[in-house]
């Protein structure tokens, strides 16, 4: 072999190498965009999730609270028994069918705007399920457990505007 023959073979070799480079560019971009897209559709999904979670809170009319009572109303649901399971399930078959339809009605008479600003306060309120780990609940149990809010005490109603301005604290996030 002569040096032009190795020159020739260098030029060769590094013309692959610019080549094999550019393949694992590629890949490497398109395994970005894959990653990016799924973590856009895992955005959405959730978003969807915490949107219904929120009509909960609109619907049962939980929004006359503070966020900090709900959320500590929605920390104390581990504290129930069977039996108010049973029974929350039934108060909130009354209106889990109506949730879809009160959406339809709400939605309808708004402009682009507004559903997107209503949308934003929705999903905050269902970010509050979120905190409280309720996501994974059913609908039913959920809208019954939100309806009870009403029956309870006062002293009831400021320990969990406590437990809610407790966990705001401790996250460094104050709410109103």
């Amino acid at each position: 072999m002569n040096l032009k023959e190795l020159v020739k073979k260098q030029k060769i070799l590094k013309i692959k190498i610019n080549k094999t480079q550019q393949k694992i560019k590629t890949l490497k971009r398109k395994q970005l965009i894959e990653l990016q897209n799924q973590k856009k559709i895992e955005r959405k999904i959730r978003a969807r999730i915490l949107l219904r979670l929120g009509l909960i809170v609109e619907i049962t009319n939980l929004n006359e609270y503070s966020i900090n009572t709900i959320l500590g109303h929605l920390f104390n649901f581990d504290k129930l028994s069977i039996i108010e399971i049973e029974e929350l399930k039934k108060a909130g078959k009354i209106l889990v069918d109506e949730l879809d339809k009160f959406d339809e009605e709400q939605v309808n008479i708004l402009t682009t705007t507004e559903k997107k600003a209503r949308n934003h306060i929705l999903i905050g309120y269902g970010a509050l399920f979120e905190i409280a780990k309720l996501t994974e609940k059913e609908l039913i149990l959920l809208i019954g457990y939100c309806l009870n809010l009403y029956n309870k005490d006062d002293y009831y109603i400021n320990d969990c505007e406590i437990k809610g301005k407790l966990y705001f604290l401790k996250n460094k996030r104050v709410k109103k």
